[in-house]
């Protein structure tokens, strides 16, 4: 398997005890993009190794960074991703991550791998600011991060956000910040 798309929407979650099963078979695939609440129901699966990943796409109902750098871990030659905070959706019931903390050596893929980071549908919590700056202080082989601004934002908070997360260190000389604005795209 090369690529897999799984997407759960709210109304399906009942029958999420399937999906760890699922994504042990693909933990071969080298694109995986983790729609709706997929990623939900992992919150309290086992963790997968993913040897072969290279690109993925995740959309987390509940942002929690211990829940993305345990996967960060498994993911060793992970070059691409992309996470969507979609924790403010209407139909979103909050759930706690029931996994471990995560190792305190950086991920491999962190350090070696990951060339390009996109956040989608950043809303400037703490624990987003604390994962984007993980990244950018950690992420030796990254050349883009793209961050794309939640439209609640006025002009000065955007300003200030901006300011903020391009002040944080880059582990790589290479790295180029982006910030799109989600207002401006989709009013644009």
């Amino acid at each position: 398997m090369v690529e897999a798309h799984l997407d759960i929407l709210h109304n399906d979650i009942k029958y999420i005890g399937w999906v760890p099963h699922l994504l042990h078979a693909l933990r071969e695939t080298k694109f995986l993009a983790l729609k709706g609440y997929t990623a939900l129901c992992l919150f309290s699966a086992p963790a997968f190794e993913f040897h072969r990943l290279l690109n993925l796409e995740l959309d987390v109902p509940c942002f929690n960074t211990n829940f993305l750098l345990n996967f960060l871990h498994n993911s060793h030659v992970l070059e691409t991703l992309v996470i969507h905070d979609i924790s403010r959706d209407k139909y979103f019931r909050p759930l706690e991550y029931d996994g471990t903390a995560p190792p305190t050596m950086v991920p491999n893929c962190v350090t070696s791998h990951l060339k390009s980071f996109e956040f989608r549908g950043y809303e400037d919590s703490a624990g987003e600011r604390e994962f984007i700056a993980y990244l950018l202080q950690r992420g030796l082989a990254l050349k883009t991060v793209t961050i794309h601004l939640k439209y609640v934002f006025n002009q000065e908070t955007k300003y200030d956000i901006v300011s903020e997360l391009s002040a944080i260190p880059r582990g790589s000389a290479t790295c180029q910040l982006n910030f799109i604005d989600q207002n401006a795209v989709e009013h644009g």
